[in-house]
């Protein structure tokens, strides 16, 4: 009887609010195939950053062309929309002063306290900087991301 009152302290005493659909609060981190991410929602929109290194796998070969681009870390965007989670994974490639901004769809579809699947691409990089052009969308992928 003490074990199963200790048990139900500390599950009371969580700081993670409880997670049972998309519609739920998924503030906190979650770890995915890449490392952990930092969500932030707020209801309405929901922002998911990398809490790792992020470098893409073609950075180095970007990073040491001869005009050098700059990576930066990949940003999620989400919006709660009728038909579930659904939003862009952002990320900027500069060279000098020109910045591109490399786009991908992700769509999460369910949600639990041991995971969120999530459908996503990683945004490609430019094939051209100037102006800013890309090869084609990049594939998808599935992910779980668990707490």
């Amino acid at each position: 009887m003490i074990r199963i009152c200790a048990l139900a302290l500390v599950a009371a005493c969580s700081s993670r609010p409880r997670v049972a659909t998309c519609d739920d609060d998924l503030t906190g981190t979650w770890r995915g195939e890449a490392g952990t991410w930092m969500i932030l929602d707020d209801h309405t929109t929901l922002e998911a950053y990398p809490v790792f290194d992020d470098m893409p796998d073609h950075a180095t070969a970007v990073i040491h062309e001869p005009a050098r681009a700059v990576v930066a870390p990949r940003l999620i965007d989400l919006r709660r929309l009728p038909h579930g989670l659904v939003g862009e994974v952002h990320r900027r490639y500069m060279q000098g002063a020109v910045a591109c901004e490399s786009k991908a769809q992700i769509h999460v579809l369910a949600c639990s306290d041991a995971a969120l699947e999530i459908v996503l691409a990683d945004p490609a990089p430019p094939v051209t900087f100037a102006p800013c052009a890309w090869a084609g969308p990049p594939p998808s992928h599935r992910e779980l991301w668990t707490r």
